[in-house]
């Protein structure tokens, strides 16, 4: 009975963080886009927990209602990353005039690609996998 609650805590736990991960891309990708330039581009510090992925180190400037900010957000979701030759890849792909994806209410708040689908699915499938091997725990007993 303890196995199969703490399946379906995990369970709830991933359906949550994706419901979550879905409202925040869906928000985010309302916001509206300004023109702005790459001033920094590489592969930036590992992901939290993990000793090969990265995260992509960014730097760019650009313009909202006459004043210059300074972003370094390359993904919509922040924590997303890939292998150190993956990342690379990708910031080496990124043009030089980039369009900036910025917060209306403070735009400060940027992003300049949306975050791959497939972590979304992933805990979409790790949620339902958990729920299920909870309801087979259960059943078994």
């Amino acid at each position: 009975m303890i196995v199969a609650a703490c399946y379906f805590a995990g369970a709830l736990l991933a359906w949550w963080m994706a419901r979550r991960l879905h409202r925040e891309t869906l928000r985010k990708r309302k916001w509206p886009t300004v023109g702005g330039r790459l001033v920094e581009r590489g592969v930036g510090a590992y992901l939290p927990g993990s000793r090969r992925a990265h995260v992509p180190h960014v730097k760019y400037v650009y313009v909202v209602a006459g004043h210059e900010y300074v972003g370094d957000q390359c993904y919509l979701v922040r924590t997303t990353g890939g292998l150190p030759q993956q990342v690379q890849a990708l910031v080496d792909r990124l043009p030089d005039e980039v369009p900036v994806h910025y917060d209306p209410a403070d735009p400060r708040n940027t992003w300049l690609l949306e975050t791959p689908r497939g972590f979304y699915w992933l805990l979409l499938g790790v949620s339902l996998l958990a729920a299920l091997v909870g309801v087979v725990q259960l059943v078994a007993r």
